[in-house]
């Protein structure tokens, strides 16, 4: 849960009212200093107001920076239409503002919880270079009075040696006693609205509310522990749940594959069943059907079976086959023999008659001629 306090800038010096805050001659830095962004952490905006005249003061005892007061700078949020100082939140709004201002330097801070522990982070940004001119993170508890020494201990690393911090006094600004009055009856009264919608809900509907509940109020919630041990049982619940599902869903897909592959094996036996063509060709059907499903095949024995009463069958067809190709090739050689027969008879008659005409052409001849 991210709560936003985008709280008024309050700045160290510069722009509107510069005049009245510069002494002539003054060569300290105009600093502007924005208040104070929470995420995940609810802490009150008299809190995060107290915070920034805080960091405003200590920035002042150090007598490196001028200050602008608060009005000032709300002046000119109005004059920028801005309409509130939510707005001016981003990078760009606080480098123009701190321009419009005439500053040199900008100083932003945030508080952000991660886990169980709050970050404060400071960072001095130089408007002239437009370069981040150093940073400081400072981790610690998220009670109002621990933030505050996270500043110091911020302050104290972002300034070093190059400014004298004086040592922060002991008391610290703090939420008024109305402020812990108002967090501590909003905290029971999200207790018992929290106690009445848990009691219908789903799991997860519930985990959220408990895990909201403790965002919303993580600091001096007497129901805290209590809560938290709600929030364990129900991620507990879920997980078992989410683990009954996935193996209520993997035994699903496995007994589906396992339907599936037995319609593939039943429509696999009825082609082999259905067969038609001879003993050689049914025997390769049903050799073909106990080769795609060797194992986990209710129709083994009965495959077995026909392979078993096909094979003398398919032996007497190929051994029927092989005679009758033998007969073939031998009725074959037969007829090409008879042709080759005739083919030899026909050209013996042709040269028998070619011989014949030349003998009676000789002849012929013979009588004719003188002398004879």
């Amino acid at each position: 849960m991210k709560l936003s306090f985008n709280v008024v800038a309050i700045f160290l010096v510069g722009g509107l009212g510069c005049a009245s805050v510069a002494e002539a001659g003054d060569e300290r830095p105009i600093v502007v200093v924005f208040n104070v962004e929470v995420k995940n952490v609810r802490l009150s905006k008299g809190f995060l107001d107290g915070l920034a005249d805080y960091l405003s003061s200590r920035l002042t005892e150090s007598g490196a920076y001028q200050v602008v007061p608060r009005d000032q700078v709300k002046q000119r949020l109005v004059q920028q239409k801005k309409g509130s100082y939510k707005e001016c939140y981003d990078q760009s709004c606080q480098i123009e503002i701190g321009k419009e201002l005439a500053a040199e330097k900008t100083l932003s801070t945030k508080v952000i919880k991660l886990g169980n522990r709050c970050t404060v982070t400071l960072t001095f940004y130089d408007l002239k270079k437009s370069t981040t001119e150093s940073a400081a993170t400072q981790h610690g508890q998220c009670g109002e009075n621990k933030v505050i020494e996270s500043v110091d201990k911020a302050l104290a690393k972002l300034f070093g040696d190059d400014v004298d911090l004086p040592p922060a006094a002991d008391d610290t600004p703090a939420s008024t006693s109305t402020d812990d009055k108002n967090y501590k009856r909003a905290l029971n009264k999200a207790w018992r609205k929290l106690a009445r919608s848990v009691r219908k809900g789903t799991t997860e509907e519930k985990l959220e509310k408990y895990q909201e509940f403790l965002a919303e109020y993580p600091e001096d919630n007497p129901y805290a522990g209590k809560v938290q041990k709600a929030v364990d049982a129900l991620e507990t619940k879920l997980e078992k749940q989410e683990e009954a599902k996935r193996k209520a869903e993997e035994k699903k897909a496995a007994l589906e594959a396992k339907r599936q592959r037995a319609k593939e094996v039943k429509e696999a036996y009825n082609r082999a069943k259905s067969g038609k063509g001879s003993a050689s060709e049914k025997l390769a059907a049903w050799e073909k059907f106990l080769a795609d499903y060797p194992d986990k095949n209710p129709y083994l024995k009965t495959a077995k079976r026909k392979i078993t009463s096909l094979e003398p069958q398919a032996e007497k067809e190929e051994a029927r086959s092989k005679a009758e190709a033998e007969e073939r090739e031998r009725l074959a050689r037969i007829e090409a023999e008879r042709k080759a027969a005739e083919e030899r008879e026909r050209l013996a008659r042709i040269e028998a008659e070619r011989k014949a005409a030349e003998e009676k052409a000789r002849r012929e001849s013979d009588v004719k001629q003188p002398g004879w």
